[in-house]
């Protein structure tokens, strides 16, 4: 069994850099594939041998061009067939479940039961991974974690992509404590984190706005050497605006503009990272410092505004206008008219129905603080 598995871990490492090549090919070519093709091609009238592997292999193609149907119809071929589909003809079937939109949940539970009652024992985890990426789709992060359990009760040893599904899930269910628990568990199970699962990690923190832990977990990356990206160190800077910790917050995005101004410019602030400080500033009813940063963005970073800066622009005014006498507010009130017709300007044919509602509404909120009723109607 032990044999069994690591023949099966090394099988795409080991396929022929020829067979590899064929399969793009197909994926990407636009006539017929179907069985008869692939397993009879022109160049080979008599006809390839109809086995276990060269069916995965179709139905990798079909995956390849989002074909779903024609993944289960190959895998319908087979047992008409009677070629044996393995473990990982059921993880192809799974993974087509979890790409469609929307994910296909029913049939991938489906497949999961007939792969149980056909294939006990499983030697591999991949069509574990793959079915957690169909509940991940349908945000059943609960199940997700159930999942993982399952596994290991079958002895079959989780990868790194077990639990760096397992850290989104518990990421979207908030739970810090869950997801840095899980990192300590992958290195006691002799896996190593990566990017992605520090990724995961850092996005809990956002989530839950604990700025200390993101600082640690980017720590942590320089001291083991992963890759750190601008996404990771969006999601730290949202942690530490979340957390109040704004001179943390600046730290990290003057090291960001830095990097681009005097680095590689590998890392350069982006419209998410000036975003997520404007947000900061429009919470404490900052309208200054919204503003600078969103001129920043825009002169000194050549970064378009989207609908959302203007958003947390207007979002800025109606806090402070909360908390200023009645005749300053009215002013705030034509400041926030100027922006919203820059918006609708500089956003022309680009802004869909849902954000111009959005935009008027945040000027009418700006408005209302007044107690203008006329002009806020």
């Amino acid at each position: 069994e032990d044999i069994k598995a690591k023949a099966w871990q090394g099988r795409a490492a080991n396929r022929r850099e020829h067979i590899t090549a064929r399969l793009e090919k197909f994926s990407r070519r636009e006539d017929i594939v179907n069985w008869e093709t692939f397993f009879a091609p022109k160049n080979a009238p008599e006809g390839r041998q109809e086995t276990t592997k060269g069916a995965n292999d179709l139905m990798r193609i079909f995956s390849k061009r989002g074909d779903f149907e024609g993944v289960m119809g190959v895998l319908g071929e087979m047992e008409q067939r009677n070629v044996t589909a393995d473990e990982f003809s059921y993880t192809v079937a799974l993974n087509a479940c979890s790409v469609t939109m929307p994910a296909r949940l029913e049939k991938a539970r489906e497949l999961f039961d007939q792969m149980h009652r056909k294939l006990e024992p499983l030697q591999v985890v991949s069509p574990y991974n793959a079915m957690m990426k169909v509940l991940m789709r349908a945000g059943l992060f609960h199940e997700v974690l159930e999942l993982v359990e399952q596994a290991k009760l079958k002895r079959l040893q989780p990868d790194v992509i077990t639990y760096t599904t397992k850290l989104t899930a518990l990421c979207n269910l908030k739970d810090l404590r869950g997801a840095v628990r899980t990192m300590q568990e992958m290195r006691s199970d002799g896996q190593f984190p990566d990017a992605v699962s520090y990724k995961a990690v850092l996005f809990a923190c956002a989530k839950v706005g604990d700025g200390y832990k993101a600082l640690d977990v980017l720590d942590e990356m320089l001291e083991y050497h992963i890759p750190i990206d601008v996404d990771a160190y969006n999601s730290a800077l949202k942690a530490c605006c979340v957390s109040g910790l704004i001179e943390k917050a600046l730290g990290l995005f003057a090291h960001l503009s830095e990097n681009r101004n005097h680095g590689d410019g590998s890392l350069s602030p982006t419209r998410e990272t000036m975003t997520i400080v404007m947000q900061y500033y429009a919470s404490q009813g900052d309208i200054e410092s919204t503003e600078a940063m969103f001129n920043l963005m825009i002169d000194q970073h050549q970064i378009a505004a989207d609908a959302r800066a203007y958003m947390v622009l207007l979002e800025a005014m109606a806090t402070a206008s909360a908390t200023l006498p009645l005749e300053e507010r009215r002013e705030i009130n034509k400041l926030a008219l100027t922006h919203l017709e820059s918006a609708l300007q500089a956003l022309k044919g680009r802004l869909s129905g849902l954000e111009k509602e959005r935009l008027l509404t945040k000027t009418v909120a700006v408005y209302a603080q007044s107690m203008d009723v006329p002009a806020t109607f």
